[in-house]
């Protein structure tokens, strides 16, 4: 006598088959989602880090350097070229006829602000207060912000 072994796969079969693949697959997505958000928080961070270290630098370069310092309006002026902030958030250094962008793509300034200190017989110096912001949008549409302050002086 023979017997009739018929191979195949059932429904219930193909359907907890589906079952465990589908719950694989939303926790590997949702694995993929929580990297993507990682990557972008600390990317946003480094940038705006990177960005303002050296802004603080260049300016406190050029301040120190510099035979003289005013400030008119929203705008630092120095023997070596004019620090301004421009429409679309970027400090920019004038200098003779070049301009030349001082923060990166990824960031941009925000409040910038010079305030000149010190007395009349005293060492010139200003008070400069920005907050530098991400272009990088992170989840929720929430772009990283921080404030800076320093006060520079000429030598």
């Amino acid at each position: 006598m023979m017997k009739n072994h018929k191979r195949g796969v059932t429904v219930v079969e193909i359907l907890i088959y589906l079952g465990l693949m589908s719950i694989f697959m939303l926790v590997l997505v949702d694995g993929f989602v929580t990297a993507a958000n990682f990557k972008l928080e600390s990317e946003s961070a480094s940038t705006i880090q990177s960005d303002s270290q050296f802004i603080l630098a260049k300016l406190a370069n050029d301040v120190a350097n510099s035979d003289s310092l005013s400030v008119s309006g929203n705008n630092l002026i120095l023997s070596s070229g004019t620090y301004s902030l421009s429409v679309d958030g970027d400090l920019t250094l004038q200098s003779g006829i070049v301009s030349k962008k001082v923060n990166g793509l990824d960031t941009k300034l925000v409040n910038l602000t010079f305030t000149k200190l010190g007395n009349l017989n005293g060492v010139p110096t200003v008070q400069v207060k920005f907050d530098i912001e991400s272009r990088i949008t992170k989840q929720g549409n929430i772009k990283e912000t921080r404030s800076y302050q320093t006060t520079l002086g000429l030598r």
